[in-house]
């Protein structure tokens, strides 16, 4: 999969800095070497003699005990230092996930990177907009000493602790799967400008591994992928993609052009232009009530979105799936 150049990156933040001019230098001028850098400077600061020395660091829960950060592997981009009572939770999740080769793909593409995702709970209900009250991706922004991304400015997932009164829940297949994948959205492409983009083909994805899945536990007729599908994913403007509803009654159907665009994709069957075509335009559909849904928050946000300027592309689902 193409990779974005870290160079690039570099020189589109100096262009957008105001602090940065065309006679201002300041050290390296490799991403890779500015985070080696202050690895070195933040080592002689605090005396620190080796790599070790900083996966020692601990940090501690908003709530809960202190868990230290050499408690997972050292590649794994994807820490959980704050993950205290629903870690079992979360482990189970993606144990889950990892039957489908689209989520361990999601996984491998995050873990080559040099850029950390921290995940953590969230407990007040209010500590995220709307949309966000599952779970939410925070990408971290480039800071004059570390890098966005560097192992002390991560990129940070907030996942809802499962709420007794409400039924928000960040410990699920569905937003523990979404968030992973709006990370490698903003990590491995520039789709800083593109959030119609982003939360369609996150969705899209989303019902493409939980199709998988459904598959994988011994689902077989249309109606039992249908119920598990509809069991997973709560939101309906979502489960309408995938599933047929005669008016907001469920039939217990999946649509037709989805389970064949889907099937093509596991079968390695060609897709003919003329599935291609209806699949688009179901994705566009998709994207109008992903639209309506997040609109408000955007405004607030200072996005302005053109819903008309998106047709349906998903480049980052396609190249995960390998479906030219």
């Amino acid at each position: 999969m193409p990779t974005r150049e870290k160079e690039q990156r570099l020189e589109q933040k100096k262009k957008n800095d105001n602090y940065h001019n065309s006679n201002y230098s300041f050290g390296p001028q490799d991403l890779e070497d500015i985070n080696n850098y202050y690895d070195k400077i933040i080592k002689e600061r605090n005396n620190y003699e080796s790599e070790s020395d900083i996966n020692n660091l601990t940090k501690q829960s908003e709530q809960g005990p202190v868990s230290k950060l050499n408690d997972y592997p050292e590649n794994d981009k994807v820490i959980k230092p704050t993950l205290v009572e629903n870690l079992p939770k979360y482990n189970s999740v993606i144990k889950t996930l990892s039957k489908n080769d689209l989520f361990l793909k999601v996984l491998d593409h995050l873990n080559s990177y040099d850029e950390y995702i921290v995940i953590s709970e969230k407990r007040d209900l209010n500590s995220a907009l709307v949309t966000g009250e599952n779970g939410y991706f925070k990408h971290a922004e480039d800071g004059i000493i570390f890098p966005e991304g560097h192992l002390f400015n991560p990129h940070k997932i907030k996942l809802q602790v499962p709420h007794k009164k409400k039924p928000a829940n960040g410990f699920t297949e569905s937003t523990i799967f979404e968030e992973l994948f709006h990370a490698l959205q903003y990590i491995s492409k520039d789709y800083y400008e593109k959030a119609l983009q982003i939360e369609t083909e996150a969705k899209v994805a989303k019902m493409f591994v939980l199709y998988d899945l459904a598959k994988s536990e011994g689902k077989k007729d249309e109606y039992s992928i249908a119920k598990y599908i509809h069991q997973k994913n709560h939101n309906s403007y979502e489960r309408k993609f995938l599933l047929n509803f005669n008016g907001k009654k469920f039939d217990g159907q999946l649509n037709s052009i989805i389970k064949k665009y889907f099937e093509a994709i596991f079968n390695r069957t060609e897709v003919s232009e003329e599935l291609e075509a209806q699949f688009r335009l179901e994705v566009k559909k998709l994207s109008d009530k992903v639209y309506d849904k997040y609109r408000d928050e955007w405004l607030k946000m200072g996005l302005k979105i053109d819903k008309n300027t998106y047709n349906g592309e998903t480049p980052l689902f396609d190249e995960l799936i390998e479906l030219k």
